[in-house]
């Protein structure tokens, strides 16, 4: 009878389903976990869901239209993506050693600890300060997790991203924090995936023949004065690499936005820097939370900065996010470049020239006085500078071009 109730409980155990809400990088996800073959993660921006689910050996994208679900099976080109290597580098969990252990306290009604560990990354000492636990829901649920994004960007490494020391998992990290965590059962209907589009393998897809062109260092808004924040902390010149174009692109509602352009014969290298913008996440950000490709996905620091590196397939560009304070610095390089981005990027770029800007909220009342000057906007009868009508259908235009209406 013991031995009955006791498997009773182990089975009871064995099928417990999860949901893990979490931020990444700023960016609301949640993750939902009932075994390895049944998976779904749904990513939010701006109230706008995107999700991919994983079902019994396939990976689909899910996307809403007009109140229905789509589902887009993106087994087959993932397959070969990864016959082909890719994303094989993607994840490598560094050697952890924990220096100190601090105080406990309750995050998202988990029991975790503060520790305090080191490790090496690109040769250097790294120290951080994360919380921990050992409960054991929340490690089958992150070890899910960590297959999932395995799976996601076709590596072969199914090793628990999260877990800091053997037992012991992540509640909160470095640009990573668990929100809420539940138990309850999940209904198979949450995995289910209804008739679905393929998408095709790399090999039935036509391969474009590729121009490269000159990218516009300011696109749509044209140029607004010298990039004095970004010259200061980039270099001229560098492994054959030399800046050809710089400018202000933006500077309205206590958002600044600025530019540069680099060139290496055939090749570009664009860089970006907004500051005081609440709402970029990054190009990789953004391109996973709408559910379009990314492949060879690789995080880690910069010069003591958080990065994600990873190929963005629409656009055809390799792209490479550095998160600084009240900021983000986002490198894109043309397809026809070979050399390593996250090495040029340490190369060109020196990030302790950079000083973090205070964060300030937009104030309406300034709005059009700043798209006047942005626009060149005339002179209004009480001094302040106001858009005229002109400039009023070029911002319309520009909007128009940004939304891709």
């Amino acid at each position: 009878m013991k031995k009955l109730i006791l498997l009773s409980a182990l089975s009871t155990l064995a099928m417990a389903d999860y949901t893990l809400t979490m931020k990444m990088d700023g960016v609301e996800q949640k993750f939902y976990y009932k075994d390895d073959a049944h998976m779904l993660l749904e990513s939010k921006e701006n109230g706008r869901k995107v999700a991919q689910l994983f079902n019994t050996g396939k990976l689909y994208t899910v996307t809403n239209v007009n109140g229905k679900k789509r589902y887009m099976d993106m087994s087959a080109m993932l397959s070969q993506m990864s016959q082909m290597g890719a994303g094989q580098e993607s994840f490598k969990k560094p050697k952890i050693e924990v220096v100190s252990k601090g105080a406990s306290k309750t995050v998202a009604g988990i029991e975790a600890r503060e520790w305090t560990i080191k490790f090496k990354e690109r040769g250097q000492i790294v120290t951080d300060k994360v919380f921990v636990t050992d409960n054991k829901d929340l490690r089958k649920a992150l070890g899910g997790f960590s297959k999932f994004m395995s799976k996601m960007t076709g590596s072969k490494n199914d090793e628990n991203m999260y877990e800091v020391k053997e037992g012991y998992v992540m509640v909160t990290g470095d640009g990573f924090k668990i929100t809420n965590f539940d138990t309850k059962d999940l209904p198979d209907t949450l995995f289910a995936a209804n008739t679905a589009t393929k998408v095709p393998s790399l090999g039935q897809i036509k391969k474009p023949v590729i121009h490269i062109k000159k990218p516009p260092v300011c696109a749509i808004v044209g140029k607004h004065g010298k990039a004095k924040m970004l010259l200061s902390m980039i270099k001229q010149s560098v492994d054959g690499w030399k800046l050809i174009d710089s400018a202000t692109c933006a500077d309205m509602m206590g958002m600044h936005l600025e530019n540069a352009l680099y060139k290496k014969g055939d090749g570009y290298i664009h860089l970006s820097l907004s500051v005081n913008d609440p709402h970029n996440q990054g190009l990789i950000a953004t391109y996973k939370v709408r559910g379009l490709s990314i492949t060879g996905l690789k995080r880690g620091k910069l010069q003591g900065h958080r990065f994600q590196m990873a190929h963005l397939d629409m656009a055809g560009v390799k792209a490479l996010d550095i998160k600084l304070p009240n900021a983000m610095l986002e490198l894109t390089a043309t397809d026809n470049v070979t050399d390593d981005l996250e090495k040029e990027a340490n190369n060109l770029l020196n990030l302790s020239k950079f000083k973090p800007v205070k964060r300030t909220k937009a104030n309406p009342q300034d709005a059009l006085k700043d798209l006047g000057k942005m626009f060149g906007g005339s002179k209004h009868q009480n001094g302040t500078n106001m858009p005229s009508q002109k400039d009023l259908q070029k911002m319309q235009n520009m909007m128009k071009q940004m939304m891709g209406k």
